[in-house]
């Protein structure tokens, strides 16, 4: 088991927690105080998560993407994932309340169309598959950014690290190690991003919600391909990148106590 562990968070894994905590730390203190977080994280792990694939074997994560060969792209995909929440976030007539939802929006068809296997799957072929992959992209990261601005706070890191470990794990215990590592480089970015949160300002609400786009990008990314690339497929896979949605308890339960009170 241990053995296990070190295969999957080893120096890639590393490579992106350092790089993501350096751009974290040192983004928060150059970037403009209006821009210091939205600005800085989901490139933060976007960048840490680039770090972490560079430092793989390029006989197997080539930097110019292979045919079929879909996870070669998730790297391009948080870069531009990272872009789009900077975009949003810079747009001037684009209500606040909206704003992050807007860069999910964009960035889950693209995943989708990036993903999606050539191959058949469940009966579906490759243009349904990327409808499919793009909806529940969109219900991996919408419920998080409707979240009350008192919940996403450094849980809500917190929890997307643990959805990308828990998935890294669980892929190296059922499919590969190889495929896993993957998973274990988000992780490892997102906690590279945490670390530096904890031990700085408190993030702001918005700061965090940046970071949502990419999370789906690359964590939804990762599953939706360990869960089509196995014979047979691992739909099961899918419902890891949902554990932040979790959160949605701590509204509804308080709600649910006040009706029983009344």
């Amino acid at each position: 088991m241990i053995s296990l562990l070190f295969d999957i968070f080893g120096l890639p894994a590393l490579a992106a927690l350092a790089c993501a905590l350096i751009f974290t730390w040192t983004g928060r203190q150059l970037a403009p105080s209006d821009h210091r977080g939205a600005m800085v994280f989901p490139v933060a792990v976007a960048v840490g998560y680039f770090a972490g694939c560079a430092a793989l074997a390029r006989s197997w994560a080539a930097l110019v993407p292979q045919a079929n060969q879909a996870w070669q792209w998730l790297p391009y995909l948080g870069i531009l994932a990272a872009g789009l929440a900077m975009i949003a976030h810079s747009l001037p007539k684009v209500p606040r309340a909206f704003m992050w939802d807007l860069a999910v929006f964009c960035i889950a068809p693209i995943v989708g169309a990036a993903l999606a296997p050539t191959w058949t799957v469940y009966g579906f072929t490759r243009k349904p598959i990327i409808y499919l992959i793009a909806a529940y992209l969109l219900v991996v990261g919408i419920p998080v950014q409707r979240l009350p601005a008192r919940l996403l706070n450094l849980s809500f890191l917190s929890a997307a690290t643990a959805a990308a470990t828990l998935l890294a794990l669980v892929t190296g215990a059922m499919q590969s190690v190889t495929l896993a590592r993957l998973a274990a480089i988000v992780a490892g970015a997102l906690a590279g991003s945490t670390i530096a949160c904890a031990a700085g300002p408190r993030p702001t609400d918005a700061w965090l919600r940046s970071v949502v786009p990419v999370y789906v990008a690359l964590v939804g990314g990762a599953a939706v391909v360990f869960a089509v690339e196995p014979d047979p497929p691992q739909p099961g896979l899918l419902a890891i990148p949902l554990l932040p949605l979790a959160m949605w308890l701590m509204v509804f339960i308080p709600i649910r106590k006040a009706q029983m009170t009344v």
